[in-house]
């Protein structure tokens, strides 16, 4: 099962972060957030996990690290890019998710 957390940079103001919080909060209940400067983000890089970011720094570094990125220029773009990566993923690994519900 799925399980996604966001990870944002907030900007140096105390109100950037209480409100970033009170957005999950409301909008994705249960859902974890991770307040991290952009320049760390890639820390957080590991094989399956996908950055979406408005950065191409961001998801160059995060690709550098071994993740999975999407520059998102447009939501219907960045829904495309993770509808073709759910594809790559079905596809190579049919065998072992056969019994998965997705």
């Amino acid at each position: 099962q799925y399980k996604p957390k966001l990870l944002s940079a907030p900007s140096r103001q105390d109100s950037s972060r209480v409100g970033k919080h009170e957005w999950v909060e409301r909008e994705l209940p249960g859902v974890p957030l991770l307040l991290r400067s952009a320049k760390h983000k890639k820390d957080f890089a590991e094989p399956d996990a996908i950055l979406i970011d408005d950065r191409e720094d961001n998801v160059m570094g995060w690709i550098e690290r071994g993740g999975i990125g999407i520059l998102h220029i447009t939501t219907k773009h960045t829904i495309q890019q993770l509808k073709d990566i759910l594809w790559v993923y079905i596809t190579c690994y049919s065998d072992k998710i056969q019994h998965q519900d997705f």
